[in-house]
């Protein structure tokens, strides 16, 4: 089954350009730090 085809590439840039959130720093917590274990994601769709 051949993947990499037009159809295949279309798709995968329209789910890229959903999929892109753009994060504002306004109180300086990015970058995070590696030491961080977790981050809680919380909202309706968290589980999604």
């Amino acid at each position: 089954r051949f993947v990499h085809n037009d159809k295949h590439k279309r798709l995968a840039r329209e789910v890229a350009r959903q999929g892109t959130v753009l994060l504002k720093n306004e109180e300086g917590l990015l970058p995070l730090s590696k030491t961080i274990g977790s981050i809680a994601v919380i909202g309706p769709n968290a589980d999604n």
